[in-house]
């Protein structure tokens, strides 16, 4: 019985040490819609584990030990978690100046290194065969109508800057695609690499023209939520450096340009 008793206080004296050593959590929010080859949807249309951006996460989790809890949001809900909290970090984010205002990005403030962040992606504009849409890498001709983009995409803040109208009710890029073929709006401007994707795939979409130059081309970060980045500050630096670590991961490096 004392022999019983004994194993029973050791084992209570050593269960705060086990939940001390267990490895910090962090929340990762990513959006829910396809945007290959980053994330892939299921044949039910539905994102969950495949594509790099789950295997870079699980490369870094593998390089730092943290554990990873992955929350698939609609993108514009993962930039409110962020800024409430509830979430974490994102590992694909380009900058906007009103993001900087919730989100800690890599050094400097106010504008992160290009060098830092782990691809680069570009924003393409399509329109339809015979339109009048035109643009010279300056300039935005539009005669008429909206730019679809999706919601929540930095490239909307770019169009407006410009005095461009922006429609926004596209929840993924196959339905941009969808509202300029149906004459709904003059020009789509999107990720380039997921709009290829998709016309590939989908016949009907292989009139629509790409204009070149590219409209954009931006840096995608990993970024922190305040919240986070405040309770973690002495970290930051290690889980920067542990995400391009792990997007050195020949797959992602080849769909990286």
């Amino acid at each position: 019985m004392k022999l019983c008793l004994l194993y029973v206080l050791l084992i209570c004296a050593l269960l705060p040490q086990a939940r001390a050593a267990e490895p910090p959590l962090m929340r990762v929010c990513m959006a829910e819609v396809e945007h290959a080859p980053w994330r892939i949807a299921e044949a039910d249309g539905r994102v969950r584990d495949r594509g790099l951006d789950f295997q870079l996460i699980e490369e870094f989790r593998r390089l730092s030990g943290w554990r990873i809890q992955v929350q698939l949001r609609p993108g514009k809900r993962c930039l409110v978690e962020l800024q409430q909290g509830s979430t974490d970090a994102n590992v694909g984010l380009s900058h906007t100046e009103e993001r900087a205002l919730y989100l800690r990005y890599p050094p400097p403030a106010g504008k992160p290194d290009p060098a830092l962040a782990l691809r680069v992606d570009r924003y393409a504009l399509y329109r339809r065969p015979g339109s009048a849409v035109h643009w010279n890498g300056q300039k935005l001709s539009l005669p008429g109508g909206a730019v679809a983009t999706q919601l929540g995409h930095a490239i909307a803040v770019d169009l407006r800057a410009m005095g461009v109208p922006v429609d926004e009710r596209a929840r993924n890029t196959a339905a941009a695609l969808e509202l300029l073929l149906a004459g709904e709006v003059a020009a789509a401007a999107l990720h380039q690499s997921d709009a290829e994707a998709i016309r590939r795939q989908r016949p009907e979409f292989a009139a629509l023209e790409m204009l070149s130059p590219p409209l954009a081309q931006k840096p995608y970060f990993v970024v922190f939520s305040q919240d986070f980045a405040r309770r973690h500050e002495a970290d930051l630096e290690t889980l920067w450096r542990h995400f391009r670590a792990a997007a050195q991961l020949p797959a992602y490096r080849r769909a990286a340009p």
